[in-house]
């Protein structure tokens, strides 16, 4: 069965060291939806709906909790599998995809944990429009940014809070829809993906960067 909650590792980006500041599912930042109003600057993201029934067989998908939520990374066979290949691609549970709810209950850190023995579920599900970003700071500043992670789990850093910095001045002028918030998920810098600690390593060694981020819309 692919379930796995990791421990969660909290860092303060800044342009020499990274401060470990988080506990295990730690993570308590409020989603912050987008101004239906702004002006997107992506396609929106997409929610559905869907039951999948285990009975005694496997789900057979890789997950990431993150507490309010379980991230899909990975689908490999199972009776999520046999879902999928009943469905059109639109409502398929694919990586990348965000679990918001499980029965009509939001998710909490117990969820995934409850799911291994559950034998069906209906499952609300957010796919996350991708936005980008160009971010520049003078380099005497830091990033301000603190993030978490799940070690050798998660595949993207969670923003928990934007503190004094750079991406603090950044948002000053930026758009509402093109900010930096607090539960926002960065899913790659400058090229790097998949790699939170590389993604890191790229925070502290530049001060500009070109950054794909997700958020949850409810």
């Amino acid at each position: 069965m692919f379930f796995c909650s990791c421990c969660t590792s909290g860092t303060e980006v800044d342009s020499s060291a990274q401060e470990i500041i988080a506990e295990p599912l730690a993570f308590d930042a409020k989603p912050v939806a987008f101004d239906a109003q702004a002006e997107k600057v992506e396609p929106d993201s997409s929610t559905f709906t869907c039951l999948v029934k285990r009975d005694d067989g496997e789900w057979g998908m890789l997950c990431d909790s993150w507490g309010d939520c379980i991230q899909i990374i990975k689908v490999n066979g199972g009776k999520v599998k046999d879902y999928n290949d009943t469905v059109e691609a639109a409502l398929q549970l694919t990586p990348g995809d965000v679990i918001v709810q499980i029965d009509g209950k939001d998710v909490h850190p117990q969820s995934l944990p409850d799911l291994k023995d559950m034998t069906q579920a209906e499952f609300k599900v957010v796919r996350p429009a991708h936005r980008s970003l160009n971010v520049t700071k003078e380099e005497s500043d830091k990033w301000g940014l603190k993030m978490t992670y799940q070690n050798r789990r998660s595949s993207c850093l969670r923003v928990n809070a934007v503190n004094d910095g750079g991406m603090k001045a950044y948002n000053a002028t930026a758009g509402i829809d093109t900010q930096v918030k607090e539960a926002d998920f960065i899913v790659g810098v400058n090229g790097c993906q998949a790699d939170p600690q590389k993604m890191l390593e790229v925070f502290r060694g530049c001060s500009e960067v070109d950054m794909t981020i997700i958020r949850l819309e409810r």
